[in-house]
Order: structure tokens, then sequence, then C-alpha cells
């Protein structure tokens, strides 16, 4: 997923990848990421980022390698950094 860039809120752009009941987002204007578990926490009023580090990571391998499959300069794989 990601948020459109036309939304009345323009300092806000993050992508998120969901994986059964974990969805890891990453705010890319400000370099943050957050994970949350749907299931146990449907508001997602607890980021677990911190206390989860492998599901993270996990996670962050997963929107790494969707970033690369999308982007759109050709031979361009250098999206892991994020």
């Amino acid at each position: 997923m990601e948020t459109p860039r036309n939304v009345p809120q323009g300092d806000f752009f993050a992508w998120a990848v969901v994986d059964g009941d974990w969805r890891l987002i990453h705010d890319l204007v400000g370099n943050t990421y957050e994970l949350y578990n749907e299931e146990n926490d449907p508001e997602e009023l607890h980021n677990l980022i911190d206390q989860m580090p492998e599901r993270a990571s996990s996670l962050k391998a997963s929107l790494s390698q969707w970033l690369d499959l999308q982007s759109q300069h050709k031979g361009y794989r250098n999206w892991a950094r994020f």
C-alpha cells in the first residue's frame, strides 16, 4: 500500500506492507517505521517496532523487494537502504 501523493496532508507519504495480522508502515518523510498486530491492536495504538525487531526486519525486507519491483528506474535496486 502507499498513500497518494496528492492528499491534503502533503507532509506525509508512507508505504505499508501487510502479512497476515502484521502491518509495517514506513513514513518516508519522517523516515520512521511502525509495526502493528491487527488482531491484537486493530486501532494501531501500540507500535511494536522495538519489541519485535525480527518481525520488523522480515517485513522491511518484503517491502524493499516490492519497491524494487515497482521501481520506475530499471536496474535500480537500492531500496533496501530504507
